[in-house]
């Protein structure tokens, strides 16, 4: 008998199968690698933690109406806004089909249409609503509305966070709102500059304080979102050395005791002072008040009485990690205040530089 052909007729199918076991046994020996290993859990984000002033300068998506200016007549007092039904914080988005972002583009637009009605389109409560507006013209024959609007906003705030790997940054820890009205700044375009601490008006029970300071020149970053919970953008400036790099937080990790607050009360520097959270908890419908704090540093005391307009958005660091940011103060015990996770500025500042 051929040998050849009684191997593989007794070397069958079976035979094969026991062949190829045997096979991937002695690779599995020989390569104990192939067995997965759970993947490590990625560590805490961090992030270069500053405390530094900056200014704020922003344009509107529109142009508010922050005030209204009567006019008397042998009818008593007329006032064209009023009259079709605008109120204060009220935003201006067009006038007669025009895109209105300043007081310039508002009376441009009432010019128009020489004394006959034309057509408003505005912002209340989140919601657009239009309105016909008939304006009067004053003694040199120039259309007005008998409303004053704001076009543009500037400010001082401090600086929470710099993320020199997404190239963003967040401070302030609560919108920019208009002065006159209290409605949130509608942000169209805006940067941020340095600023340099030239003066602390103390804060007193009932009286809010201030940081006071002059602008720079230098641009820092683009401004993107102006939210409730911060201000936030992206960082253009070189990011070398402009903060200490450290972890964020969880919310669970923050807890009731000792920290510290970062912010600059002269120059451009800042420094470290204790502070006490003493409730760490979810603020409701309110991002922004998740930590209430106590200055409790009688340095910081001395030279401002407690918490002061400027210093929102300066950081708060407890155990080696950035917990939050303050956001405001309690007007009647300027020592107390309230702040921000961290965890959710950094969040929000991923949402706005998508």
């Amino acid at each position: 008998m051929n040998s050849r052909k009684f191997c593989r007729q007794r070397f069958g199918a079976a035979g094969l199968a026991v062949l190829l076991l045997a096979i991937v046994l002695l690779l599995c020996q020989a390569h104990p690698a192939v067995q997965t290993e759970p993947a490590a859990a990625a560590g805490p984000r961090s992030v270069a933690v500053c405390g530094t002033p900056f200014g704020v300068k922003m344009f509107s998506d529109g142009a508010l109406v922050v005030a209204f200016a009567d006019r008397y007549s042998a009818s008593g007092r007329e006032n064209p806004a009023k009259e079709a039904g605008l109120r204060l914080g009220d935003l201006i988005i067009s006038a007669a089909g025009r895109p209105v972002h300043s007081n310039d583009d508002l009376s441009a637009a009432l010019q128009t249409g020489q004394g006959s009605a034309v057509t408003i389109l505005y912002r209340r409560g989140g919601h657009e609503y239009t309105a016909q507006l008939t304006p009067w013209a004053d003694a040199s024959g120039v259309y007005k509305a008998g409303l004053w609007v704001r076009d543009s906003s500037a400010g001082i705030g401090t600086l929470t966070f710099v993320d020199p790997v997404a190239g963003t940054f967040a401070g302030l820890g609560h919108p920019i709102s208009d002065v006159d009205t209290g409605a949130d700044f509608t942000l169209l375009s805006g940067e941020i500059v340095p600023v340099t601490v030239t003066g602390v008006r103390s804060a007193s029970p009932g009286t809010a304080g201030e940081l006071r300071g002059e602008f720079l020149s230098d641009i820092l970053g683009i401004v993107t979102g102006n939210d409730a919970t911060g201000l936030y953008g992206r960082w253009t400036a070189p990011a070398q050395s402009v903060g200490t790099m450290l972890p964020i937080a969880a919310p669970g990790e923050v807890h009731t005791g000792d920290a510290e607050l970062w912010t600059t009360l002269s120059g451009r520097t800042a420094q470290h002072y204790t502070v006490r959270i003493e409730r760490v908890g979810s603020g409701g419908q309110e991002a922004n008040r998740d930590l209430t704090l106590r200055i409790t540093d009688p340095a910081l005391l001395s030279a401002t009485g407690g918490i002061v307009q400027g210093m929102s958005g300066s950081p708060l660091v407890q155990d080696g990690k950035l917990v939050g940011a303050v956001t405001h103060v309690l007007v009647g015990t300027p020592a107390k205040g309230y702040g921000i996770f961290a965890d959710t500025m950094l969040k929000m500042a991923e949402t706005y530089n998508q």
